[in-house]
């Protein structure tokens, strides 16, 4: 195969991988509508900061095993978390 194709091999894989993050991001926001929904009917508060963190630590644990980029998949979940809370991004 040459360099050309293999680059075009390694496209269409890039893209298979986002359409597959797309997905678990929706099947995220789905999970956070059921969580959403269970702490209005139990009237828990809907930011749970201690939880947050955990999130955050635990992402960043992740990042540092599989030798990523720490900041920047910490910003990914805050944005995540942020989306779904209806933060404003800052």
């Amino acid at each position: 195969m040459n360099k050309n194709n293999l680059i075009k091999e390694h496209r269409r894989e890039i893209d298979k991988i986002h359409q597959k993050l797309i997905l678990f991001i929706a099947k995220r926001n789905n999970v956070f509508k059921k969580i959403s929904k269970l702490k209005n009917e139990l009237k828990l508060p809907r930011i749970d900061i201690a939880r947050e963190k955990q999130m955050i630590n635990d992402a960043r644990e992740t990042a540092g095993k599989l030798d990523i980029n720490e900041k920047i998949v910490i910003k990914i979940i805050k944005i995540l978390i942020r989306k779904n809370l209806g933060k404003r991004l800052k």
